[in-house]
């Protein structure tokens, strides 16, 4: 026996007669209903009449409506009788939205039905990856969520009102720190903090310290904290493995030089220092992800259900050209994963760290300090992201030729809310340790 599909008959009657009734209803039910939201096929027909006929500025009544079948012959009709009825309805107008809301609720219930069908039947005859098969269908179910539409439009007045609470909640935390706390103060005081939402690039020359840097990033958001909720980071390495990330972070935490530490030649007291640092480190949030290839739809899974399980507020990944994507070229890869990165950050409302290699070009100029053109085979990266970060250092450069500094330029080169300029670090290899030296320098 074949079920039926949810319907609400009486709820869709009761808008379109409520429409016949006061046609200014039109703006609201517009905004918030398609003709395919309705079952029953007459309702959807008198729908989309009444819509062509709101949208060309015409009046709306039982006249104009049978005219307009009438003008469009080439289009189902729907009975003048069936029409009619609807005249007998006399539908409360403060009850109109809520008709409204039953109408979806039954046109939501019967996309999820459909898109079950849909799931299980490509199950069979779809030749992709159980990953890419599930990602797939995890996108679809999220946009059947946001089916329940309002008003895409918000006055100046609702805008402004939320953007003064926002003001008020930051001015309540008595700090300039309005997003993720980097635990650097100038970077701070240039980003006001890492921002829901934002893509941050940071780019560098292999070697120059773009995964130490990530590592110094990610240790100082997800450290607990006594005063404040402690944050949740997930990271994702394709190029180094759990075991050498989390041996940079001891070495970073404890002083110890990465090194010996990795040979095991310590001394008494370091020995010590270590059963106490493994500790400590056992209690920062970060979520590892050591998969030497992953696809952007892996890694979107990944995130999804960390997000679900309140475990995620920042994403980091090391670095951004590993991972894998569909693109006829490597620069179309490569865009596709900037940009799907991009919306993973609005998707989630967190921000999401990449790391990027710099093209050699950079190597070959006079001046080997990057700018955004350097960014490698991709523009995207440049018009996807909201914040670009170079890291340099003339030690780079002139290895074996002087004694190396230490000084590391950490260059904001692109920062849509924020500021932009250079902001000195020292960088100590040995113990994978970034120190931020002075304030911001202004361009």
């Amino acid at each position: 026996m074949q079920r039926q599909l949810p319907q609400a008959d009486i709820a869709e009657q009761s808008v379109l007669a409520s429409i016949f009734i006061d046609k200014n209803l039109m703006i609201t039910a517009a905004d918030m209903l398609e003709p395919s939201d309705f079952y029953n096929q007459n309702n959807a027909l008198l729908f989309e009449a009444m819509l062509d006929l709101f949208q060309n500025e015409k009046e709306i009544d039982f006249v104009t409506v049978g005219e307009y079948f009438n003008q469009n012959p080439a289009k189902k009709r729907v009975p003048l009788d069936y029409i009619s009825q609807l005249s007998v309805l006399s539908p409360s107008s403060d009850a109109f939205e809520e008709s409204i809301d039953i109408v979806l609720d039954a046109a939501l219930k019967r996309a999820i039905i459909r898109l079950a069908g849909n799931v299980q039947e490509e199950g069979f005859t779809k030749n992709i990856s159980a990953v890419e098969y599930l990602d797939q269908t995890e996108k679809r179910i999220f946009d059947l969520a946001q089916r329940r539409r309002t008003s895409t439009f918000k006055s100046v007045r609702e805008i402004a009102k939320e953007y003064q609470e926002i003001i008020e909640v930051n001015r309540s935390r008595g700090s300039s720190v309005t997003g993720l706390d980097t635990g650097y103060e100038s970077l701070n005081r240039a980003t006001s903090g890492f921002q829901p939402e934002e893509l941050i690039i940071i780019a560098a020359r292999p070697s120059m310290g773009k995964s130490a840097f990530a590592i110094n990033l990610a240790l100082n958001i997800a450290k607990p904290r006594k005063d404040s909720e402690q944050k949740h980071v997930a990271l994702f390495s394709l190029e180094m493995s759990n075991d050498q990330i989390v041996g940079r972070m001891i070495s970073n935490l404890s002083g110890i030089d990465g090194m010996r530490l990795r040979v095991g030649n310590l001394k008494n007291d370091e020995w010590n220092d270590l059963g106490v640092i493994v500790n400590a480190l056992g209690s920062y949030a970060i979520h590892f992800d050591d998969s030497s290839s992953s696809t952007i739809a892996e890694i979107r899974a990944k995130c999804r259900k960390l997000k679900q399980e309140g475990k995620l507020d920042l994403i980091l990944i090391d670095y951004l050209q590993l991972v894998t994507a569909k693109g006829q070229t490597r620069q179309e890869e490569v865009s596709q994963v900037s940009r799907q990165l991009k919306q993973l950050a609005k998707e989630l409302r967190i921000p999401v760290i990449a790391l990027s290699q710099l093209s050699r070009l950079v190597e070959r100029r006079e001046s080997n300090r990057p700018v955004l053109s350097d960014l490698r085979e991709s523009g995207s990266i440049e018009q996807d992201a909201d914040i670009v970060i170079f890291l340099h250092s003339e030690d780079y450069y002139n290895r074996g030729k002087s004694e190396p500094t230490g000084e590391m330029d950490v260059m904001i080169a692109k920062n849509r809310q924020g500021m932009t300029g250079t902001l000195k670090f020292r960088f100590l290899p040995s113990q994978s340790k970034f120190y931020a030296l002075a304030d911001r320098e202004e361009d």
